[in-house]
Order: C-alpha cells, then structure tokens, then sequence
C-alpha cells in the first residue's frame, strides 16, 4: 500500500507486478486498522450478548419450576461482593431482595409495603442496627428509599424477566447473573439467626467464585466442562475474602453449619470434597443449588453435592 505524503491519495500495488489496484473498481475496501478492530470488538460483543441471552433464556422458566419464585442477582465474576460493606449488612441485603415485588420495591407476604421503620423487625436486629444498615445501603447504592417504599437497584437485583438490553449490558461489564431463591435464603436467614448474621455472610460472598452450571467454588465461573474447571480451595476462598489462615477451620465450620428448611426437610448449604488431602484448607467446595444457581442442571449438582448428609 502506498500513501500520499499529503495523505489524499492511496493505492493498492501488486508487488509482483507493480500493478495499481483501484480500490473501488476491484472492489476493496480499505479501512483504518482502529476501524476493523472496533468492528471486531462490537462483533464479539453481539456475539456475547447472543448467548448470554440465549443461555439465560433456555433456563429461566425451567429453573422457576424447579425450585420455585426467584429474584435476578448481578454480580462481577471471581471478585469479592462489595469489599467495602459490613459482612453482617450484605447477608440483610440478600434476605431483603427475596421481598422485592415486580414493581421494583419490597413487600411483605401479605401485600403491605415493607416500610423502612419496619424494617428491623424484618430482620431481627435493633433500631440501631436497622439505622446503619439502611445507611450503608443508601451509600453504596443498593437500596433506594422513597415515599415511604424500598428500592434494591435495578442494576443489580431484578424480579421479572430478563431483556436482552440489560443482558448485554452485563456481559459487555464482565458480570455474572444468578437466581436466588426465595424460599432458600429466606430460610437459611431465619434459621441461622443464632449464628449471626456476620458469619452467614460467607454463604454469599462465596458467590462470585460459583461456577453457574455446576456451583462448584472455582476460578473460572463460565467454564461449562466440568474436566475443565479450576477448583478454588478453601484456604484460596479465604485469601480472597480477606480472612487470615487462622480462621479457616471456622470458615470451614460456619460454611458447614449453614441449614435451611427444603420440603420440610433440613440440607446444608456447601458440601466439601476432599482431594489428595483430609487438610481442611485444601478441601473443594460444592454449593447447594436450591439456594442459589444460575445453570441448567441443577439436579445433577444435587447429586454430586450430596447436601443432605
């Protein structure tokens, strides 16, 4: 290709015979590199939002029948869920969104606004409590209060169906989505409530490192061959949260502790796999999809997890 210094003319040479190419006649096209890649770039980006959309779709009424009403939950992939807030206020965040209505705010089961003055009676803490929390929320932009309502962001907790707009925007963001079920933590949080909401808080911020087909703790969320998937140990889990090695054994015990009532029937939350070693830090961990989970094979995950033992 030769250009002219004044950058008004261009043309294409046959280097073997010199011969000029005109670019429109011979009917090529020429664009700049930046151009292309940007055409690249939107390209692989449909492509994502195609399946992402796609995927989620296929599933969504299938696991709604299978484990019952759900509320939409984004989150960044194989990061800690919100770093910055109180363990305790993210476990009172998740129990509060399974309230959330289709209209955007929360409800109580009898069809009452769930006022924010109501709200520590809700989640069995003081005023005080109830106080801070809300205004951490309204900090970092979870909840919104208004008129008397209360709004979990749109961004990142939905109850109806997903459109592909918003799918996009998710994946394009590097984010995960997955479905949490309301009878699932609504029990698991009334149930542990003696253990305290601060340590029930690992049950979700294990999140980000679930893989969504098989809910294996895993550093590749997206992988969908289970011979592929990098299993996250415990003490790996750990040093992601922050936790020093110190804790892992109550790590271990608190992530083992955590019940909930399923068919009038107790089932933990992780089931853990050992490998080549009986060290707890070195254990694999398998989460029970009637809690959360965003994949298509749900009883196969209750199989290999093993949650009722």
């Amino acid at each position: 290709m030769i250009i002219d210094p004044n950058g008004e003319d261009v043309v294409i040479l046959n280097p073997q015979t010199g011969e000029v190419y005109d670019t429109y006649k011979q009917g090529i096209e020429i664009r700049p590199l930046e151009t292309v890649q940007q055409k690249r770039d939107w390209f692989q980006k449909k492509q994502q939002r195609e399946q992402e959309t796609a995927y989620i779709e296929k599933h969504n009424e299938q696991n709604d029948i299978e484990f019952g009403p759900f509320i939409w939950s984004v989150y960044e992939n194989s990061k800690q869920l919100w770093p910055d807030i109180q363990p305790s206020f993210i476990t009172m965040l998740m129990f509060l969104v399974t309230y959330m209505n289709y209209r955007g705010y929360l409800m109580t089961p009898n069809n009452q606004i769930l006022a924010k003055s109501k709200l520590y009676e809700y989640l069995y803490v003081t005023k005080q409590t109830a106080y801070k929390f809300c205004s951490e929320m309204e900090k970092y932009k979870l909840l919104t209060f208004k008129d008397d309502k209360i709004f979990p962001n749109p961004n990142l907790f939905k109850k109806d169906r997903l459109d592909a707009k918003f799918i996009g925007m998710m994946a394009e963001n590097g984010c995960n989505i997955t479905r949490l079920y309301v009878e699932g933590v609504r029990s698991l949080y009334l149930r542990n409530l003696g253990v305290g909401v601060k340590r029930l808080s690992c049950v979700f911020r294990i999140l980000p490192f679930v893989n969504r087909e098989y809910n294996i703790v895993c550093w590749n969320p997206f992988e969908t061959d289970i011979t592929k998937i990098q299993r996250m140990k415990v003490k790996d889990f750990a040093d992601s949260i922050g936790l020093d090695s110190s804790n892992i054994q109550r790590l271990v015990e608190d992530l083992f502790e955590a019940k909930f009532i399923l068919r009038d029937k107790p089932t933990r939350f992780i089931h853990y796999v050992v490998f080549d070693t009986m060290h707890e830090e070195d254990w694999g961990i398998y989460v029970n999809p009637n809690l959360y989970y965003a994949g298509s094979h749900p009883k196969e995950v209750e199989i290999l997890g093993a949650f009722d033992q």
